[in-house]
């Protein structure tokens, strides 16, 4: 065990943090008293911009830490991170208590700025609950009434986030041209290279997390649902999220995903093969069926047409028990 704590430090030291975790993740579950594994593995989860999980790992070392030599430590750090998502919930009522109280004025140019700005950050924030199209359509009413470099730089970036690549692209024009020295004018380069990295490193953590023995823990529900928020005309996050549901039993909230999915990615094959699970084992057959006939048609190649055959032989046998 302590080679292998040792090589996942290293890779985790190195910016290797999906290798790091990895090994963690085996570790903690052949040695699930050993709470300095757990402490690690918070710690990395919070590098990657992965706190719901990492505090999933804080809340099992407190207990697995009672009587060693770091029970303090273990209980510390759940205290500082329990006391973060107390605030980090004050700050979402109050974002939410704003965007109620604006909704209510006149909508004025200044009105929308700080509407669309408030739901902006709503969207980047664990549990905000508010789609990214929200945002965009309130900024995008500021912006028809005036000029702002502040709305100007955060419709480029929701632009990014929702794949309206060409209005982007005209958004990053105006705000050269209005405000050439800007700061998030500059940054946005970055968000476009490191940011997306990221995200895509997050996602392959996730998704290695709904295979977890016992099912996904919450925390990497609750940093999905942070993610489908986020990319909401990306319909992976939402197809994950949809998968951590049913795998957690909670078939009614992964139902009202799927019938989401259903709604406005038609004609996609991905939604279409994941939807047909959750409907079949829901038992609406027909519904399946009619999914599994468009995964079909959709298919790109042999080897997604085969896939649809073989979900096909899993959910009849299944059926037939």
């Amino acid at each position: 065990m302590h080679d292998t704590h040792v090589y996942a430090l290293g890779f985790c030291a190195v910016g290797a943090f999906e290798l790091g975790i990895e090994l963690l993740n085996l570790l903690a579950a052949q040695y699930p008293d050993h709470p300095e594994i757990r402490l690690n593995l918070a710690l990395a989860y919070e590098h990657v911009g992965l706190p719901a999980l990492a505090l999933d790992q804080l809340a099992s070392a407190v207990p697995a830490s009672a009587g060693t030599k770091v029970e303090e430590i273990a209980k510390a750090r759940y205290a500082a991170a329990m006391a973060l998502q107390r605030e980090q919930e004050e700050d979402l009522r109050f974002l939410h208590l704003r965007a109620a109280m604006l909704r209510e004025k006149d909508p004025s140019a200044e009105t929308l700025r700080e509407l669309g700005l408030t739901l902006f950050e709503l969207t980047r924030t664990p549990g905000g609950k508010v789609d990214a199209n929200d945002a965009l359509a309130v900024l995008e009413s500021a912006h028809r009434i005036a000029q702002d470099v502040e709305v100007l730089e955060h419709l480029a970036f929701l632009y990014m986030v929702t794949g309206r690549a060409i209005d982007r692209e005209q958004v990053l024009q105006e705000l050269a041209a209005v405000a050439p020295t800007s700061q998030g004018l500059a940054s946005l380069g970055e968000v476009d290279e490191v940011g997306v990295q990221d995200i895509l490193r997050r996602k392959l953590l996730l998704m290695e997390r709904l295979a977890d023995p016992e099912g996904p823990p919450p925390g990497a529900v609750a940093e999905l649902r942070q993610l489908a928020s986020m990319f909401p005309c990306n319909p992976d996050y939402r197809t994950l999220l949809m998968h951590a549901l049913k795998l957690r039993g909670e078939q009614d909230e992964a139902l009202r995903v799927a019938e989401e999915l259903e709604r406005e990615f038609q004609g996609v094959h991905v939604v279409h093969f994941a939807v047909a699970q959750v409907f079949w084992r829901a038992g609406d057959r027909e519904r399946a069926e009619r999914h599994l006939a468009e995964a079909l048609s959709t298919a790109e190649d042999d080897q997604d047409r085969e896939d649809v055959a073989n979900l096909r032989r899993l959910l009849e046998r299944d059926a037939h028990g």
